[in-house]
């Protein structure tokens, strides 16, 4: 929460004056050199308690300690109603639809001075591209032209965990088993879920329909395919974690056991995909790393002036503003 010393126009220092406001009087953090008023009202915070299925979905930070769960929760953006910003929320947080909402209640939380909006939210999923169909369909005219469109950061994890596949199996084969556990780590912490879900919740938020199918399908496939890779290394969890996503990404089968192991494919390695998103990467450490050498807050939004490539500029806008805080 951020305390104001100095007034942000003149920079003359703020002190406590009593004001007459509607509701009588109040202090008020003022300036008496420009009249400027720190109305410190409280921020509207938005909270879901998720139904999906007869299930109730709570979030969770890998930071957190044991047995520590949440309520979605976000900010209110502008120009949005608090249904609508709750909606935004729950499908960015967890790629679910909200078919309907109701009002649980408003909460006071004084010392975040923030107001809880908190809502009852049925959700369900989307399509997750998984419809049956050859690369004969895909053709102008076919059943499924235009049914799914990868962007380059789809193609880019796809990409990756080619290369983290065949990385695994020289590691098997050298019996270096350190370093099989160090790039399946590797590839889900650093990759999957520090760039990849993030890019995928502004591709999903932002896409059209073909676009938001094709980036559900890569999560999916993504995360089923990374279960079966690290199921030598940490068997029982992924097993748990399997029999829920196998079905979800259209695999069939009893076990994570007996699937079949992973098997890296050139094919679908894909340099162009991988340059491009190394580019983009280094634009936003570059600009975090900016912004903590200036002393600005990770959660202050400010503006961004970029040179570059227009078409790139362009199709990375909408994650350099959500990564970035812009």
């Amino acid at each position: 929460m951020t305390t104001y010393r100095f007034c942000p126009l003149c920079a003359e220092p703020l002190s406590l004056q009593l004001r007459d406001e509607d509701g009588g009087p109040i202090q008020r953090l003022c300036c008496t050199a420009c009249a400027f008023t720190h109305w410190n009202n409280p921020t509207p915070v938005l909270g879901a308690i998720v139904e999906v299925q007869g299930q109730v979905l709570l979030a969770r930070n890998a930071a957190w300690t044991t047995r520590m769960f949440a309520l979605i929760t976000g900010f209110m953006e502008a120009n949005e109603s608090p249904e609508q910003g709750i909606k935004r929320e729950v499908a960015e947080e967890t790629n679910l639809q909200v078919k309907s909402l109701d009002l649980v209640g408003v909460y006071d939380f004084q010392r975040m001075n923030q107001v809880l909006i908190i809502y009852h939210a049925v959700a369900e999923g989307y399509d997750c591209g998984l419809m049956p169909h050859t690369k004969a369909d895909c053709v102008v005219g076919g059943k499924a032209h235009g049914y799914m469109r990868f962007s380059q950061a789809d193609r880019w994890i796809a990409s990756r965990l080619q290369r983290v596949e065949a990385d695994v199996a020289k590691g098997f084969a050298d019996y270096r088993l350190d370093n099989v556990a160090t790039h399946i780590y590797s590839f889900i912490w650093d990759e999957f879920c520090d760039w990849y879900l993030e890019i995928a919740k502004v591709q999903i938020q932002n896409g059209d329909e073909a676009a938001q199918r094709a980036t559900r399908r890569t999560l999916i496939r993504v995360l089923e395919a990374t279960l079966r890779l690290a199921h030598p290394v940490i068997p029982f969890i992924t097993e748990s974690l399997w029999q829920t996503v196998a079905p979800a990404a259209g695999m069939g089968g009893a076990s994570i056991s007996i699937a079949a192991y992973p098997v890296s494919q050139p094919g679908k390695i894909d340099d162009v995909a991988e340059a491009e998103i190394a580019t983009f990467k280094s634009w936003v450490d570059a600009s975090r790393n900016l912004r903590s050498e200036m002393g600005l807050p990770p959660s202050t939004r400010i503006p961004m002036y970029v040179l570059g490539e227009d078409a790139f500029v362009a199709t990375y806008t909408p994650a350099l503003k959500a990564l970035l805080k812009l």
